[in-house]
Protein backbone atom coordinates (compact mmCIF):
# COMPACT_ATOMS: atom_id res chain seq x y z
CA UNK A 1 0.00 0.00 0.00
CA UNK A 2 1.44 3.41 -1.15
CA UNK A 3 2.04 5.84 2.13
CA UNK A 4 1.00 8.55 1.08
CA UNK A 5 -2.68 9.97 -1.39
CA UNK A 6 -1.94 12.65 -3.59
CA UNK A 7 -2.65 13.82 -7.27
CA UNK A 8 -0.83 10.94 -8.89
CA UNK A 9 -2.91 8.28 -7.75
CA UNK A 10 -6.49 9.88 -6.69
CA UNK A 11 -9.47 10.11 -9.30
CA UNK A 12 -12.21 12.51 -9.05
CA UNK A 13 -15.12 11.36 -11.22
CA UNK A 14 -18.24 13.67 -11.03
CA UNK A 15 -22.00 12.18 -12.17
CA UNK A 16 -23.45 15.33 -13.91
CA UNK A 17 -26.84 13.23 -14.47
CA UNK A 18 -27.03 13.32 -10.51
CA UNK A 19 -27.54 16.38 -9.06
CA UNK A 20 -27.42 16.81 -5.16
CA UNK A 21 -26.18 19.12 -2.33
CA UNK A 22 -24.14 17.69 0.35
CA UNK A 23 -23.87 14.10 0.39
CA UNK A 24 -24.00 11.50 3.61
CA UNK A 25 -21.92 9.09 5.30
CA UNK A 26 -21.43 5.64 3.08
CA UNK A 27 -20.93 2.29 2.32
CA UNK A 28 -19.43 0.25 0.05
CA UNK A 29 -19.62 -3.47 -0.11
CA UNK A 30 -17.51 -6.76 -0.72
CA UNK A 31 -18.46 -6.20 -4.83
CA UNK A 32 -17.07 -3.06 -5.35
CA UNK A 33 -20.49 -1.04 -4.88
CA UNK A 34 -20.98 2.10 -3.09
CA UNK A 35 -23.92 3.45 -1.27
CA UNK A 36 -24.64 6.84 -0.01
CA UNK A 37 -27.26 8.69 1.80
CA UNK A 38 -28.58 11.63 0.17
CA UNK A 39 -30.99 14.62 0.35
CA UNK A 40 -33.76 12.94 -1.19
CA UNK A 41 -33.36 9.34 -1.06
CA UNK A 42 -29.79 7.56 -1.68
CA UNK A 43 -26.96 6.90 -4.38
CA UNK A 44 -25.76 3.56 -6.11
CA UNK A 45 -22.40 3.47 -7.56
CA UNK A 46 -20.67 0.02 -8.66
CA UNK A 47 -17.12 1.09 -9.32
CA UNK A 48 -16.57 -2.02 -11.01
CA UNK A 49 -18.67 -1.06 -14.13
CA UNK A 50 -19.05 2.46 -13.47
CA UNK A 51 -23.18 2.16 -13.24
CA UNK A 52 -24.60 4.78 -11.06
CA UNK A 53 -28.43 5.11 -9.92
CA UNK A 54 -30.26 7.75 -7.96
CA UNK A 55 -32.76 6.32 -5.77
CA UNK A 56 -35.92 8.21 -4.35
CA UNK A 57 -38.44 6.41 -2.35
CA UNK A 58 -41.29 8.19 -1.37
CA UNK A 59 -40.69 7.97 2.10
CA UNK A 60 -37.38 9.37 1.74
CA UNK A 61 -39.46 12.94 0.30
CA UNK A 62 -37.76 15.74 1.57
CA UNK A 63 -35.64 14.28 3.85
CA UNK A 64 -31.96 12.86 4.53
CA UNK A 65 -31.03 9.92 4.18
CA UNK A 66 -27.97 10.79 6.55
CA UNK A 67 -25.86 7.28 6.54
CA UNK A 68 -25.49 4.48 4.69
CA UNK A 69 -24.54 1.02 6.03
CA UNK A 70 -24.23 -2.22 3.93
CA UNK A 71 -25.07 -5.43 6.72
CA UNK A 72 -25.31 -8.63 5.74
CA UNK A 73 -26.14 -8.29 1.78
CA UNK A 74 -28.74 -5.50 2.67
CA UNK A 75 -28.75 -1.31 2.92
CA UNK A 76 -29.56 0.25 6.35
CA UNK A 77 -30.25 3.86 5.70
CA UNK A 78 -30.73 6.31 8.87
CA UNK A 79 -33.12 9.21 8.81
CA UNK A 80 -32.78 11.29 11.58
CA UNK A 81 -36.30 11.09 13.67
CA UNK A 82 -37.68 9.00 11.10
CA UNK A 83 -35.83 6.19 11.97
CA UNK A 84 -34.05 3.62 9.58
CA UNK A 85 -35.00 2.15 6.57
CA UNK A 86 -33.87 -1.44 4.69
CA UNK A 87 -33.53 -1.47 1.20
CA UNK A 88 -32.84 -4.80 -0.27
CA UNK A 89 -30.80 -5.06 -3.61
CA UNK A 90 -31.66 -8.23 -4.44
CA UNK A 91 -35.57 -8.08 -4.32
CA UNK A 92 -36.06 -4.54 -4.95
CA UNK A 93 -38.00 -3.98 -1.70
CA UNK A 94 -37.52 -0.71 0.49
CA UNK A 95 -39.12 -0.57 4.08
CA UNK A 96 -39.45 0.63 7.62
CA UNK A 97 -37.03 -1.05 10.36
CA UNK A 98 -39.26 -1.45 13.54
CA UNK A 99 -36.98 0.59 16.59
CA UNK A 100 -37.32 0.43 20.20
CA UNK A 101 -37.61 3.55 21.82
CA UNK A 102 -40.45 6.21 21.87
CA UNK A 103 -38.53 8.47 18.64
CA UNK A 104 -35.61 7.16 17.76
CA UNK A 105 -33.50 9.77 16.57
CA UNK A 106 -30.56 8.44 14.31
CA UNK A 107 -27.94 10.19 13.40
CA UNK A 108 -24.70 8.12 12.84
CA UNK A 109 -23.76 4.46 13.57
CA UNK A 110 -20.79 1.81 13.22
CA UNK A 111 -20.05 -1.33 12.74
CA UNK A 112 -18.54 -4.19 15.12
CA UNK A 113 -18.27 -7.57 16.20
CA UNK A 114 -19.91 -8.95 13.72
CA UNK A 115 -23.18 -6.02 14.66
CA UNK A 116 -24.62 -3.09 13.05
CA UNK A 117 -24.66 -0.51 16.11
CA UNK A 118 -26.86 2.50 15.83
CA UNK A 119 -26.53 5.59 18.15
CA UNK A 120 -30.16 7.03 19.45
CA UNK A 121 -29.65 10.70 19.95
CA UNK A 122 -33.13 10.98 21.80
CA UNK A 123 -34.16 11.49 25.42
CA UNK A 124 -34.12 7.90 25.96
CA UNK A 125 -31.37 7.51 23.78
CA UNK A 126 -28.38 4.29 24.14
CA UNK A 127 -27.29 2.14 21.28
CA UNK A 128 -29.45 -0.09 18.75
CA UNK A 129 -28.22 -2.91 17.77
CA UNK A 130 -28.58 -5.29 14.83
CA UNK A 131 -27.85 -8.94 14.69
CA UNK A 132 -28.55 -10.06 11.29
CA UNK A 133 -31.77 -8.72 8.86
CA UNK A 134 -35.25 -10.67 10.22
CA UNK A 135 -33.67 -10.38 13.88
CA UNK A 136 -35.34 -7.98 16.05
CA UNK A 137 -33.41 -5.06 16.95
CA UNK A 138 -32.01 -4.36 20.57
CA UNK A 139 -31.60 -1.50 22.40
CA UNK A 140 -29.01 -0.87 25.53
CA UNK A 141 -29.86 2.19 27.36
CA UNK A 142 -27.20 5.33 27.57
CA UNK A 143 -26.72 5.15 31.51
CA UNK A 144 -25.00 8.84 30.87
CA UNK A 145 -27.95 10.62 30.48
CA UNK A 146 -26.31 14.20 30.11
CA UNK A 147 -24.05 12.81 27.45
CA UNK A 148 -26.34 12.63 24.15
CA UNK A 149 -24.41 9.99 21.64
CA UNK A 150 -23.32 11.48 17.90
CA UNK A 151 -20.90 9.71 15.76
CA UNK A 152 -18.74 6.42 17.10
CA UNK A 153 -15.08 5.07 16.49
CA UNK A 154 -13.97 1.52 16.70
CA UNK A 155 -10.57 1.22 18.65
CA UNK A 156 -7.77 -1.07 18.31
CA UNK A 157 -9.20 -2.46 21.94
CA UNK A 158 -12.24 -3.40 20.69
CA UNK A 159 -14.51 -0.86 22.18
CA UNK A 160 -16.30 1.69 20.54
CA UNK A 161 -15.85 5.45 21.65
CA UNK A 162 -19.10 7.45 20.89
CA UNK A 163 -18.21 10.64 21.36
CA UNK A 164 -20.53 13.38 22.24
CA UNK A 165 -21.78 16.25 19.10
CA UNK A 166 -18.79 18.79 20.73
CA UNK A 167 -16.60 16.24 20.72
CA UNK A 168 -15.15 17.38 24.08
CA UNK A 169 -16.28 14.14 25.71
CA UNK A 170 -17.24 10.26 25.09
CA UNK A 171 -17.89 7.03 26.24
CA UNK A 172 -16.55 3.61 25.43
CA UNK A 173 -18.97 0.99 24.76
CA UNK A 174 -18.15 -3.05 24.60
CA UNK A 175 -19.99 -4.26 21.47
CA UNK A 176 -19.42 -8.10 22.49
CA UNK A 177 -20.82 -7.28 26.09
CA UNK A 178 -22.69 -5.08 24.67
CA UNK A 179 -22.60 -2.76 28.06
CA UNK A 180 -21.58 0.48 28.31
CA UNK A 181 -18.04 0.85 30.60
CA UNK A 182 -17.45 4.32 31.36
CA UNK A 183 -17.00 7.87 30.01
CA UNK A 184 -14.15 10.62 29.63
CA UNK A 185 -14.65 14.21 28.92
CA UNK A 186 -12.04 14.44 26.31
CA UNK A 187 -12.16 14.80 22.78
CA UNK A 188 -11.79 11.41 20.90
CA UNK A 189 -11.37 11.28 17.03
CA UNK A 190 -8.33 9.12 15.64
CA UNK A 191 -6.04 6.50 16.62
CA UNK A 192 -2.98 5.37 15.27
CA UNK A 193 -0.30 2.46 16.66
CA UNK A 194 -2.31 2.97 20.13
CA UNK A 195 -1.86 6.44 20.24
CA UNK A 196 -5.09 8.62 20.11
CA UNK A 197 -5.17 11.88 18.16
CA UNK A 198 -7.80 13.70 19.86
CA UNK A 199 -9.09 16.48 17.77
CA UNK A 200 -10.24 19.33 19.66
CA UNK A 201 -12.16 20.23 16.61
CA UNK A 202 -12.83 23.98 17.04
CA UNK A 203 -9.52 25.28 19.30
CA UNK A 204 -7.23 24.40 16.62
CA UNK A 205 -4.83 21.78 17.67
CA UNK A 206 -4.99 17.34 18.25
CA UNK A 207 -4.45 15.99 21.75
CA UNK A 208 -2.06 12.73 21.59
CA UNK A 209 -3.34 10.12 24.19
CA UNK A 210 -0.74 7.12 24.98
CA UNK A 211 -2.82 4.10 25.34
CA UNK A 212 -0.03 1.76 27.16
CA UNK A 213 0.81 4.09 30.50
CA UNK A 214 -2.73 6.24 29.41
CA UNK A 215 -0.32 9.91 29.40
CA UNK A 216 -1.55 12.67 27.30
CA UNK A 217 1.59 14.22 25.76
CA UNK A 218 1.87 18.08 24.15
CA UNK A 219 -0.73 19.51 22.46
CA UNK A 220 -0.34 19.65 18.54
CA UNK A 221 -1.09 22.99 17.19
CA UNK A 222 -2.75 23.07 13.44
CA UNK A 223 -1.90 25.53 10.82
CA UNK A 224 -4.76 27.74 9.10
CA UNK A 225 -7.53 27.28 11.64
CA UNK A 226 -9.43 30.19 11.96
CA UNK A 227 -8.55 31.04 8.01
CA UNK A 228 -9.01 28.33 5.80
CA UNK A 229 -11.05 25.78 7.82
CA UNK A 230 -13.43 26.49 11.17
CA UNK A 231 -14.08 22.82 12.04
CA UNK A 232 -12.38 19.40 12.20
CA UNK A 233 -14.46 16.68 11.23
CA UNK A 234 -14.83 13.02 10.57
CA UNK A 235 -11.31 11.38 9.80
CA UNK A 236 -9.26 8.36 7.57
CA UNK A 237 -6.12 6.95 8.10
CA UNK A 238 -4.05 5.49 4.92
CA UNK A 239 -0.20 4.37 6.12
CA UNK A 240 1.18 6.65 8.36
CA UNK A 241 -1.21 9.67 7.68
CA UNK A 242 -4.41 10.51 9.06
CA UNK A 243 -6.60 12.89 7.19
CA UNK A 244 -9.00 14.81 8.64
CA UNK A 245 -12.65 16.47 7.15
CA UNK A 246 -12.71 20.63 7.17
CA UNK A 247 -15.37 22.64 7.01
CA UNK A 248 -15.87 26.57 7.08
CA UNK A 249 -18.59 26.22 10.14
CA UNK A 250 -16.85 27.85 13.44
CA UNK A 251 -19.55 27.46 16.61
CA UNK A 252 -20.25 24.94 18.59
CA UNK A 253 -23.59 23.14 18.02
CA UNK A 254 -26.23 20.97 20.32
CA UNK A 255 -29.72 18.86 19.20
CA UNK A 256 -32.46 19.45 21.04
CA UNK A 257 -33.15 15.53 22.56
CA UNK A 258 -37.09 16.68 23.19
CA UNK A 259 -37.66 17.87 19.28
CA UNK A 260 -34.94 16.26 17.41
CA UNK A 261 -34.18 19.74 16.07
CA UNK A 262 -30.92 20.83 15.47
CA UNK A 263 -29.98 24.50 17.59
CA UNK A 264 -27.58 26.49 15.94
CA UNK A 265 -26.18 29.79 17.13
CA UNK A 266 -26.81 33.35 15.31
CA UNK A 267 -24.72 33.47 12.63
CA UNK A 268 -24.18 29.99 12.33
CA UNK A 269 -24.85 29.94 8.18
CA UNK A 270 -21.58 32.14 7.68
CA UNK A 271 -18.42 30.20 7.51
CA UNK A 272 -14.89 31.97 8.77
CA UNK A 273 -14.23 32.64 5.26
CA UNK A 274 -17.05 35.29 5.32
CA UNK A 275 -19.19 33.13 3.26
CA UNK A 276 -23.02 32.06 3.17
CA UNK A 277 -23.51 29.24 3.04
CA UNK A 278 -21.22 27.64 5.40
CA UNK A 279 -19.70 24.10 3.52
CA UNK A 280 -17.44 21.45 3.60
CA UNK A 281 -14.07 22.06 2.07
CA UNK A 282 -12.36 20.95 -1.44
CA UNK A 283 -9.12 19.91 0.97
CA UNK A 284 -8.28 16.97 3.91
CA UNK A 285 -6.07 18.28 6.53
CA UNK A 286 -3.22 15.41 6.90
CA UNK A 287 -1.74 14.97 9.73
CA UNK A 288 1.78 12.65 9.54
CA UNK A 289 2.60 10.64 12.34
CA UNK A 290 5.70 10.40 12.26
CA UNK A 291 6.94 13.56 10.81
CA UNK A 292 4.26 15.16 13.08
CA UNK A 293 3.98 17.79 10.08
CA UNK A 294 0.85 18.83 8.26
CA UNK A 295 -0.55 19.52 4.67
CA UNK A 296 -3.49 19.04 2.56
CA UNK A 297 -4.91 16.56 0.36
CA UNK A 298 -6.55 19.05 -2.37
CA UNK A 299 -9.25 17.79 -5.18
CA UNK A 300 -8.29 19.07 -8.21
CA UNK A 301 -9.83 22.21 -9.89
CA UNK A 302 -13.21 22.18 -11.38
CA UNK A 303 -13.32 24.97 -13.92
CA UNK A 304 -17.07 25.42 -13.05
CA UNK A 305 -17.65 25.05 -9.92
CA UNK A 306 -15.92 24.34 -6.56
CA UNK A 307 -15.37 21.00 -4.66
CA UNK A 308 -16.95 20.23 -1.73
CA UNK A 309 -15.35 17.02 0.50
CA UNK A 310 -16.68 15.19 3.37
CA UNK A 311 -17.61 11.94 4.04
CA UNK A 312 -14.41 9.07 3.65
CA UNK A 313 -14.02 5.24 4.03
CA UNK A 314 -11.09 3.32 3.50
CA UNK A 315 -12.00 -0.53 2.98
CA UNK A 316 -8.72 -2.35 2.61
CA UNK A 317 -6.35 -0.14 0.47
CA UNK A 318 -9.01 1.22 -1.71
CA UNK A 319 -9.83 4.67 -0.14
CA UNK A 320 -13.23 6.73 -1.01
CA UNK A 321 -13.94 10.30 -0.72
CA UNK A 322 -17.42 11.59 -1.79
CA UNK A 323 -18.86 15.25 -2.17
CA UNK A 324 -20.50 17.53 -5.04
CA UNK A 325 -19.23 20.25 -7.52
CA UNK A 326 -20.75 23.11 -6.14
CA UNK A 327 -21.61 25.54 -9.48
CA UNK A 328 -19.72 29.55 -8.86
CA UNK A 329 -22.20 31.96 -8.25
CA UNK A 330 -22.50 35.31 -9.36
CA UNK A 331 -19.28 36.48 -7.84
CA UNK A 332 -16.99 33.43 -8.71
CA UNK A 333 -17.38 31.75 -5.18
CA UNK A 334 -19.49 28.60 -4.42
CA UNK A 335 -23.23 29.05 -4.53
CA UNK A 336 -26.37 27.36 -3.05
CA UNK A 337 -27.08 25.36 -6.08
CA UNK A 338 -26.82 21.54 -6.36
CA UNK A 339 -23.93 20.11 -8.55
CA UNK A 340 -22.31 16.96 -9.96
CA UNK A 341 -22.11 14.18 -7.28
CA UNK A 342 -18.88 13.39 -7.27
CA UNK A 343 -16.29 10.73 -6.11
CA UNK A 344 -12.69 11.17 -5.18
CA UNK A 345 -10.74 7.57 -5.19
CA UNK A 346 -7.19 6.03 -5.48
CA UNK A 347 -8.94 3.05 -7.41
CA UNK A 348 -10.11 3.47 -11.05
CA UNK A 349 -13.35 3.30 -12.16
CA UNK A 350 -14.58 2.88 -15.81
CA UNK A 351 -15.61 5.44 -18.17
CA UNK A 352 -19.16 6.45 -17.16
CA UNK A 353 -20.49 8.25 -20.04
Amino acid sequence: MENKLNADNMHFYRFPDIQTHRPYAFDVDDDGVLWEGAPDGFFRLDTCTGEHLHFTPPELADFAANAAFVFHGKVYLLAFERGCFVYDPAEGTFERLELPGREPNLWYGVKAAGKLLLFDRSMDGGVIILDEPGAPARKVANPFGDYELAAGTLLSNNRVAIGKPDYQGFVYFDPERETFLERLDAPIQAEHERIWYLSDGLNARLLPYRVEDEQWLDPISTPDHGKVYGFIGANFHYGSRIYYCLSTYRFRSRINRETGELILPEGWDVGVDGRRPIRFLDRFLVFDTITREFDYLSAPGQGDGTPLLCYSLVQDDRVYITGYVIPHGADGGPSDQPGDWAVWTNCRIPDYS
